[in-house]
């Protein structure tokens, strides 16, 4: 009898033990330890500005996970899934203008602005000529030569055309950086052979020798470039170049889609894309990065947590210190009364104005 009580007394341990590692206590029953709970809010970020958009989150205290695309693929995905996502980081305002107004959002809030550069790949075998064409380039703007400026850049897009040198660019259909490579081209066409389809059709040619790598987003030819797969990125941003790694050559104004002097001559160009099952004609305007709330989005309060944290001091550090150009007070375009009380709160005061 006593080496039954003793066997039943160690299998009872036994079962203690292994319950107790399965999370159950003696004598009532306690959940197993649970999983780390999920993202409070999603978004939807163009590629480019996916760390943005992560450190401005644990900035503002919001815990958020991002979809991340080319911002015309991201404005059909929050159209595509209704009442899924509560923030949208776009480079283009027209892109919300074209795809989620009126319906989804009305409004938006100019936050930084930023410029196209030519990135090249140290593995060229132009890179030294590049090199150079970059300091020159940078002293040119340095001291206001702007016939300096316009010389370097026909000189560099001659180059990368008659090279034979391998070329990425975008998907103008997904992605702003691809339709603004083609509107960068017309205007330096327009500029120097008074013919707006001049570059393009170089680069059409190009794609027809099997010369150019065309990519979804703007992140996604940074290992090409890198690696010495491609010569030369078409579709790069300042504030990508710097933040990447990337060497490049800068710009003039006049071609750059960065100047907000030269609004007026960026509109002579356009590209047409694919738009909620039809075609939208986008015309050249500076480059901004743009944050709107999606009218459906669950999150709306905390998707304006991050919001007025990138419009704040700390915000605006953390945009300086990954290379993007702030506007400080950032611009506000659209429907106010659509707005989050918080960011109508500060609407008027040094943090946001209204737009012209």
């Amino acid at each position: 009898m006593a080496y039954w009580t003793s066997r039943a007394f160690v299998l009872l341990l036994a079962v203690v033990v292994a319950a107790a590692a399965l999370g159950f206590g003696v004598g009532r029953l306690t959940a197993p330890p649970s999983s780390p709970p999920s993202p409070t809010l999603l978004g939807v970020t163009a590629s480019l500005y996916a760390k943005l958009a992560t450190a401005a989150g644990k900035g503002a205290g919001v815990q958020a996970d991002y979809l991340v695309e080319g911002s015309l693929a991201g404005a059909r995905q929050i159209a595509l899934v209704r009442g899924t996502y509560s923030l949208f980081l776009s480079v283009d305002p027209a892109v919300i203008q074209a795809v989620l107004y009126p319906d989804l959002a009305s409004w938006y809030i100019a936050l930084a602005r930023d410029h196209m550069v030519v990135g090249y790949s140290t593995y060229s075998p132009s890179a030294s000529f590049l090199a150079n064409w970059s300091a020159t380039m940078s002293a040119d703007l340095v001291a206001g030569d702007g016939a300096g400026a316009l010389n370097v850049t026909r000189e560099l897009l001659d180059h990368v055309f008659s090279s034979g040198g391998k070329i990425g660019v975008t998907d103008p259909n997904t992605d702003p950086e691809g339709y603004r490579v083609m509107m960068e081209l017309q205007l330096a066409g327009l500029l120097f052979y008074g013919n707006a389809s001049h570059y393009t059709d170089l680069l059409a040619s190009a794609q027809q020798a099997g010369r150019v790598v065309t990519v979804g987003a703007g992140s996604q030819l940074f290992s090409y470039v890198q690696s010495g797969t491609i010569d030369y990125d078409l579709a790069l941003y300042l504030s990508a170049a710097k933040g990447a790694g990337i060497p490049y050559v800068r710009l003039a104004p006049q071609v750059d889609l960065g100047d907000v002097n030269e609004s007026a001559f960026y509109a002579q160009a356009s590209v047409n894309v694919s738009s909620s099952g039809g075609t939208t004609t986008l015309h050249g305007a500076p480059i901004v990065l743009a944050a709107t709330i999606p009218a459906d989005a669950p999150d709306a309060a905390d998707a304006a947590r991050i919001i007025l944290y990138m419009l704040s001091p700390q915000g605006q550090s953390l945009m300086a210190g990954m290379s993007v150009g702030t506007l400080a007070p950032a611009q506000f375009y659209g429907n106010a009364t659509a707005l989050e009380p918080t960011l109508k709160d500060v609407l008027g005061s040094s943090l946001l104005q209204e737009g012209a």
